[in-house]
C-alpha cells in the first residue's frame, strides 16, 4: 500500500486549493469580485499590524523614475509615514501571502466567497500609499453604494491574470465598470493616474457607458476643525467691539451691515484667497450687530419684540452663513488639490499614456480607436469641474465653461470656482501594469 510522503501531501493540497480558487473565480462573475467598507477598514487594521510586526515598511516609497526636486514633493516626503506603504508593496508583502495561505483566490473572494453586486468602481494607479488610498476611498464613498471593485483586491494575484486581460472589453475591469453605478478616481501625490493607459481605458469605458466619474478626496476634517477654531477669533472680536460700543449711531450700524453684505458677495463669487478675508470680516460684522441686540431700520411698523426677534434671527443666520462658507472654502481647497494631483505629469491626452505590456497597449488602442478625443474630454471635465457626468461632458463639447461645476458647497450651492482647465505637461510614466 502506497503511503504518501508529507511533501507529496502538501503538493496535493496546494494543487487542490489552486483548482478550487480557479473554480471560484469561474463560478463568480468578475464584476462580483467586490469588497465592502467594512472589508476596507479590516484591511487597514491588518496592514497596520503588519507594519508594527515589521512585515511591511512604514512609508510609501516612490518609484525612482518619478523622483523630483520640486519643493512641494520635498515637503510631502516628510509626511510619508501617514500615507503608508504603496499598493505595490502591500500587494507583494501582504495580499499575496495571505491569499496564498487561504487558497490562492483573490482577497475580495477570500472575504466574500459568493461575491457581491458591484456598485462602485475604483480607478487608481497603485503608486499611492495604502492609507492614502483607503482614506480617500472611504471618505468619498457614495451614499448609494454598498460594495466596491478594487483591482488589487478583486484580481487573483496567484492565478493567470494575463489571460484575463487578453481582450480589454471582456477583462474584469471592463465588466466591473459596466456593472457599477459610480466610478471613483483616486489621485496620488506622484503623478496623474491618466499617465497609465489602463486608467485611460477605464475612463473610456466609463464615458461610453455614460457613468458619473468622481474624484476621491482625502478627509479634511482636521483642516475644517482648525478653520472653525480660527473663526472664533473674529467672532470674539465682534462681541468685544459690541461691548465697547453698546449704543452706536444708526449710521455706524448701517455701515457695518453694508460691510457684512459686501463680505457675503465677495465670499460667494471670488477666489479662495479673498474668501478667507471676506468670511472673517463678515463674522466680525455679523457678531457685532448680533451682540447689540438693538434692531434698526423699522420703527413703529411692528412691535419692538418682533423687531428684536427678527434682528436676532437675521444676524445669527449671517454668522451661520459665514461659518459654513469658511468650511466650504476649506473643502474647495481640498478638491482643487486633488485636481492638481490628477494634472501632475499628465500631458492633456491619453495618447501619451503608456502600458508596460505592448500587447495590452495594442489591444486597448484597437478598442478605443478614434474616440481618443471623447476620453480626453471626459478626463478634462473631471479635472476642471471636479466631477464628470454625461451632461457636463456634453456641455464641455459645446463650449460651456464647466470649471468648478462639481464643487458641492453648502453656503452658496451655485457658486463656481475658477480652476486651471488645461493640465500642465510633464514627464515620467509608470511602467507597471494593473
Amino acid at each position: 500500500m502506497f503511503t504518501p510522503t508529507p511533501m507529496l501531501i502538501r503538493r496535493q493540497r496546494r494543487r487542490t486549493t489552486t483548482l478550487e480558487a480557479i473554480c471560484m473565480h469561474e463560478c463568480v462573475t468578475p464584476d462580483r469580485w467586490c469588497v465592502t467598507k467594512a472589508d476596507l477598514r479590516y484591511l487597514r487594521r491588518q496592514v497596520t499590524e503588519a507594519i508594527q510586526e515589521g512585515q511591511l515598511p512604514s512609508s510609501c516609497m516612490a518609484n525612482d523614475s518619478l523622483a523630483s526636486s520640486d519643493s512641494e514633493e520635498s515637503e510631502e516626503s516628510a509626511d510619508e509615514r501617514k500615507f503608508g506603504p504603496s499598493i505595490y508593496e502591500v500587494t507583494e508583502k501582504y495580499i499575496k501571502p495571505v491569499t496564498a495561505d487561504a487558497g490562492k483566490m483573490s482577497w475580495a473572494l477570500m472575504q466574500n466567497p459568493e461575491g457581491l453586486d458591484c456598485h462602485l468602481f475604483v480607478s487608481h494607479a497603485w503608486q499611492e500609499g495604502i492609507f492614502e488610498f483607503l482614506s480617500k476611498v472611504l471618505t468619498s464613498w457614495p451614499s448609494g453604494a454598498h460594495n466596491a471593485w478594487c483591482c488589487m483586491l478583486a484580481n487573483p494575484q496567484h492565478l493567470n491574470i494575463g489571460s484575463m486581460l487578453q481582450s480589454p472589453k471582456t477583462s474584469p475591469f471592463a465588466l466591473a465598470l459596466q456593472a457599477s453605478r459610480y466610478v471613483l478616481v483616486v489621485p496620488n501625490r506622484h503623478q496623474s493616474v491618466y499617465c497609465r493607459l489602463w486608467c485611460g481605458y477605464e475612463a473610456y469605458v466609463a464615458s461610453e457607458n455614460e457613468k458619473i466619474i468622481q474624484i476621491a478626496a482625502a478627509p479634511c476634517w482636521i483642516s475644517k476643525s482648525w478653520a472653525f477654531i480660527r473663526a472664533m477669533v473674529p467672532i470674539l472680536l465682534g462681541v468685544f467691539i459690541g461691548l465697547l460700543a453698546p449704543s452706536p449711531s444708526w449710521h455706524i450700524k448701517a455701515t457695518v451691515a453694508l460691510m457684512g453684505a459686501l463680505a457675503t458677495l465677495i465670499s460667494a463669487y471670488t477666489a479662495n484667497r479673498w474668501r478667507l478675508l471676506a468670511n472673517h470680516v463678515g463674522l466680525v460684522a455679523s457678531t457685532y450687530l448680533e451682540s447689540l441686540g438693538e434692531p434698526f431700520g423699522l420703527t413703529g411698523a411692528s412691535p419692538v419684540m418682533w423687531q428684536q426677534a427678527m434682528h436676532r434671527v437675521t444676524w445669527a443666520s449671517a454668522i451661520s452663513y459665514f461659518l459654513m462658507a469658511e468650511l466650504d472654502r476649506v473643502h474647495s481647497l481640498q478638491i482643487e488639490q486633488e485636481g492638481r494631483q490628477l494634472r501632475r505629469r499628465y500631458k492633456g491626452s491619453i495618447q501619451f499614456a503608456t502600458c508596460s505590456q505592448q500587447t495590452d497597449q495594442n489591444h486597448i488602442w484597437d478598442e478605443i480607436g478614434g474616440k481618443v478625443s471623447d476620453v480626453d474630454t471626459a478626463i478634462h471635465v473631471l479635472i476642471s469641474a471636479g466631477v464628470s457626468s454625461p451632461s457636463l461632458r456634453m456641455a464641455a463639447k459645446r463650449g460651456v465653461k464647466i470649471e468648478g461645476a462639481g464643487h458641492a458647497e453648502v453656503a452658496v450651492p451655485q457658486r463656481k470656482t475658477r480652476t486651471r482647465a488645461v493640465p500642465p505637461a510633464g514627464a515620467g510614466f509608470l511602467r507597471n501594469p494593473k
